[in-house]
């Protein structure tokens, strides 16, 4: 039986590699996120789902990243169980996503807090000249 691509492999996880998990590809809204299956099509993932993966890993995860479209939902659902979680609240082009990662996890890098690297993630979308800096939504668990 092949394992399945959605749930990470403890051997894939070493311990000081797990503070923080990123999606970045399409959300549909309440349908869920887009993945690729074992049998090479799109399934949409529900966040229910997530959430229940991720609480899994709530003991390691601080935070969960989903830089792709519409993915308020899902991060709302996961934000039950991880203590940030990033999410879209609209449709966000390519470019813009790509600086927020980079201006979100250069900040990580430089070990700023999660609500700093947020805050520089959106500033990097607006340093490029880009729309959309107001979509990434930051949660915290409730």
């Amino acid at each position: 039986m092949d394992a399945n691509p959605l749930v990470p492999n403890n051997s894939e996880l070493p311990e000081h590699q797990n503070r923080y998990q990123d999606f970045s590809g399409h959300g549909a809204g309440e349908k869920g996120l887009v993945f690729e299956g074992i049998d090479g099509l799109d399934k949409l993932i529900s966040g229910e789902a997530l959430a229940n993966l991720f609480e899994l890993f709530s003991d390691r995860l601080e935070c969960v990243v989903l830089n792709a479209c519409y993915s308020e939902v899902q991060a709302q659902a996961i934000a039950q169980h991880i203590n940030y979680v990033i999410g879209m609240d609209d449709s966000i082009g390519d470019r813009a996503a790509i600086e927020f990662a980079v201006g979100f996890y250069a900040a990580i890098g430089a070990n700023k807090s999660y609500d700093d690297a947020f805050k520089l993630g959106c500033n990097a979308i607006q340093l490029a000249g880009l729309e959309g800096h107001q979509i990434p939504k930051l949660l915290k668990k409730s």
